[in-house]
């Protein structure tokens, strides 16, 4: 709506509702404007569908990008467009389904849909003529007199269109000619007629207001809109009935309008005869509205038959009867005699059936009239969006957005996305939603990527069909954003514990617990029990698992130096990693080495440690197990407590307090020992009891291994992916 328009309909609505009227308007119109557009670049939003324009003629654009935008954004789907010479990997991201019309083949194109692809979306392609292969094209009359250098670069164009559609998954098409030819070349076709949009049918209105038809007396004209050059040859068909009625009738006038050259047969006939070339679209139905014939005449060839009815509904939009020939998909459409006008390709029945036309004002009235009701019934964007969108609902993968507070690799983040790599084996759609500052706009995990999209300064407008909240942080727009289906909430932790007292973040974290729209999933029995008894919170649970192929087993040798491994940020009072260090000083350091990692905290200076490691990857850790003979552990909180279970996994010994997180798997004198945090002086003496008695060091970590064997993520995998179900 263009500046002028929306004064007019702002002053037109004062008049009639009032400026409370006008003002609700003005926000339903401002609201729909922002569901349209983002002013963040395109490769910074998250849509239902993008669509890639291959086409440079302005006709089947308006048609097959402008118009199904129309349509899907109507169906409640977000949808933007771009050029397919803009088209490259960074657009991979930004939508659920690409629909590329009439795109040739592009390096850079290529590796977007691949891309594409390798995350789980659909790649749709758009086609409304048969220019995807040469045994089509080379039919053409038109094509046959271009020059050496032009029918190479138009062949070139039909070949790479073919090329593309080849690499997308289905495609969506204007007739059932077309449909069947393109089964040929992809495995699912859908047909999405060529309706007609809002601004359309206004300006079809208006110039169905400005021309009313009357019956005419004085002349009857004959309009024929040719769509391109190619259609000279159509028009050849009918020129002898042409000539004959234009020189038996002095009243009947022939408008041509479009890329066509005037026949040398229709010379003679030039007083008859108007001439218009391309015209706006927005001017083209007062041109159509200004004839009382619409010809469609067409060589009954394949190219031809899978052509659509688009001069039909155009003309019924201005109540123009119509007379076509009885080819594709003008056959399928036309009611002969009800709604239009099918003739066969012989002389003689297009010059009776335009001649009866001619003289029967009243039944060019009823013809226009039946397709002026059925077309406005059934050919519009709004008539046919709900089906539409309903179809890209069903082809489009589903998806899994999971909403994390930063990128930054923790114990939780990892397990995350173990969830996330599940729900992407499975088939969906994964997307990550980053609430941090990181940049980055990928996450590599398990030799996967997943597409990152930066809550900061990117714009979400896709449905989502499931979305999971990680942390607290992040249950907020979990359970706001309106266009998810079903919501979920992973709490892995105590979050409440991670602040002080008169923190506002503790506050923030116990509401999240409180929510009445998401679905809570945990991955540890001691959440699982404090959300019931303080939340009243029924949470569903699964175990988490470890990736025992990267924490293999080693043999040690326990005749030498013990090497002892400490674990945990020592600036974190729950992961109470002084207390480990008070139960050292009472070793004998001639006996033990000791291994400090932690991933924030530094060593303390009364802390005694020959090798401090800090931030260690997540994937050389095992090696670091690897090295160690006893874990000591000492956090007095954990939901889930991993160190112990890796360092089981790779055959150490585990020495620990007992807390919520760990004594899930973990049992004294079974697969580890506990000791007593209030008998400190004991906990050596229960390390030195597990390195020097054979028979409980090799029982300790024979059951350890079972223990990590019994969590590998390949046996809790379906329990993880039930979690989803609901």
């Amino acid at each position: 709506m263009n500046k002028s328009e929306l004064i007019h309909k702002t002053l037109k609505s004062l008049k009639n509702d009032g400026p409370v009227g006008t003002m609700r308007k003005v926000r339903t119109y401002l609201a729909y404007q922002k569901s349209l557009r983002s002013n963040a670049p395109i490769q910074n939003q998250y849509l239902d569908v993008l669509f890639i324009n291959g086409c440079t003629l302005p006709h089947p654009s308006r048609y097959r990008v402008d118009h199904q935008m129309e349509e899907l954004t109507m169906a409640g789907l977000a949808c933007e467009k771009i050029f397919y010479t803009e088209a490259d990997e960074s657009y991979a991201r930004c939508a659920r389904v690409y629909i590329l019309f009439r795109c040739p083949h592009t390096e850079g194109l290529q590796r977007l849909v691949e891309k594409a692809q390798s995350y789980h979306k659909v790649i749709l392609y758009d086609i409304d003529d048969l220019v995807i292969d040469r045994r089509y094209t080379d039919s053409i009359p038109y094509i046959q007199t271009l020059s050496e250098e032009d029918r190479k670069v138009y062949d070139d164009g039909v070949i790479r269109n073919g090329r593309m559609l080849r690499l997308c998954d289905a495609a969506i098409t204007t007739t059932e000619t077309m449909a069947e030819e393109l089964r040929k070349f992809v495995p699912e076709v859908y047909i999405n007629r060529n309706v007609m949009s809002e601004e359309l049918q206004k300006y079809s209105l208006e110039a169905l207001q400005e021309a009313p038809h009357q019956v005419k007396t004085d002349e009857v004209r004959i309009g024929y809109f040719s769509g391109s050059i190619t259609h000279n040859a159509d028009v050849g068909m009918i020129l002898d009935p042409l000539c004959r009625i234009l020189s038996e009738n002095k009243k009947v006038r022939l408008v041509l309008a479009g890329e066509i050259d005037l026949p040398e047969q229709l010379k003679p006939f030039q007083g008859q005869i108007e001439s218009s070339g391309f015209r706006p679209w927005q001017k083209l139905p007062a041109l159509i509205a200004s004839v009382d014939i619409n010809l469609v005449p067409l060589e009954d060839t394949l190219f031809n038959r899978a052509k659509s009815e688009n001069k039909w509904t155009e003309a019924a939009l201005v109540k123009v009867p119509t007379i076509a020939s009885n080819v594709g998909a003008f056959r399928q459409v036309i009611r002969d005699g009800i709604d239009g006008i099918l003739c066969g390709n012989t002389e003689e029945e297009w010059y009776t059936n335009l001649n009866r036309l001619i003289a029967d004002a009243e039944l060019r009235r009823t013809i226009a009239e039946h397709a002026y009701d059925r077309v406005t019934e059934n050919w519009t964007t709004i008539a046919n969006a709900c089906s539409f969108g309903r179809w890209i609902r069903q082809t489009r993968k589903h998806n899994i957005v999971f909403n994390l507070p930063v990128l930054q690799i923790s114990g939780g983040q990892l397990v995350t996305l173990r969830h996330a790599l599940f729900m992407f084996q499975s088939g969906y759609e994964v997307v990550i939603l980053n609430d941090g500052h990181e940049t980055s706009t990928t996450v590599n995990f398990e030799n996967t990527e997943f597409p990152v999209i930066r809550s900061m300064d990117h714009s979400f407008f896709a449905e989502a069909d499931k979305a999971v909240a990680t942390l607290f942080t992040t249950e907020k727009w979990v359970a706001s954003y309106p266009e998810i289906r079903d919501r979920y909430y992973l709490v892995q932790n105590y979050e409440i514990g991670f602040n002080a007292p008169g923190d506002f973040m503790r506050i923030r974290a116990s509401r999240s617990y409180c929510s009445a729209k998401v679905t809570y999933l945990t991955i540890s029995r001691w959440c699982e029990k404090w959300l019931k008894d303080r939340y009243q919170v029924n949470a569903a649970y699964a175990p988490n698992g470890l990736d025992t192929e990267k924490f293999y087993y080693q043999e040690r040798d326990f005749h030498g130096k013990i090497r002892i491994l400490v674990e945990g940020n020592s600036d974190d009072e729950y992961k109470n990693v002084d207390e480990s260090f008070r139960i050292i000083q009472n070793l004998d350091r001639s006996k033990y080495e000791v291994w400090y990692v932690s991933y924030q905290g530094k060593p303390k200076e009364w802390y005694t440690v020959d090798r401090y490691f800090n931030r260690v990857p997540y994937g050389q850790m095992p090696d670091l197990y690897r090295q160690c003979h006893v874990l000591l552990k000492s956090s007095k909180l954990e939901s889930f407590s991993y160190p112990p279970l890796e360092m089981m996994a790779t055959g150490g010994l585990v020495l620990v307090r007992e807390n919520g997180g760990n004594k899930e798997y973990l049992r004294d004198h079974y697969n580890c020992l506990f000791y007593d945090p209030d008998r400190l002086d004991e906990a050596g003496n229960l390390l030195r009891q597990m390195i020097d008695d054979e028979g409980l060091r090799s029982s300790l970590i024979q059951n350890g291994l079972e223990t990590a064997d019994e969590r590998s993520w390949g046996k809790v995998r379906e329990q993880i992916l039930k979690l989803y179900e609901s």
